[in-house]
């Protein structure tokens, strides 16, 4: 009883540093038509990121999160789509900088 109490203290120390990933399986049936709408949604949402990673003005931390958002979006478009459609949407990793990177 004590430990399970000694983990709950720990986790209220770190606060809103403690993140806990929990990783699961999960089984989606679909059809073909709403496999062909949310493969549109995944393409649009990534257009509008790619679009955003060339504006200037966007701060290179707000691009990195927008980089993080991009590559989970590619993750689930590779379930869903064929390999030619995955590789439009690939990015090339250069020899600059990180900031440079990012847009």
């Amino acid at each position: 009883m004590q430990k399970n109490h000694d983990k709950h203290d720990k986790n209220r120390m770190f606060g809103e540093r403690c993140l806990l990933e929990v990783s699961f399986m999960l089984g989606l049936l679909i059809n073909d038509k709403e496999k062909m709408e949310l493969e549109y949604l995944l393409k649009r949402e990534m257009d509008e990121i790619l679009s955003a990673f060339q504006d200037k003005r966007i701060d290179h931390i707000i691009k990195r999160a927008m980089n993080e958002k991009f590559n989970i979006l590619f993750s689930l478009l590779k379930r869903v789509s064929t390999e030619e459609d995955c590789l439009v949407y690939m990015r090339v990793k250069s020899k600059l900088s990180k900031r440079n990177q990012l847009g």
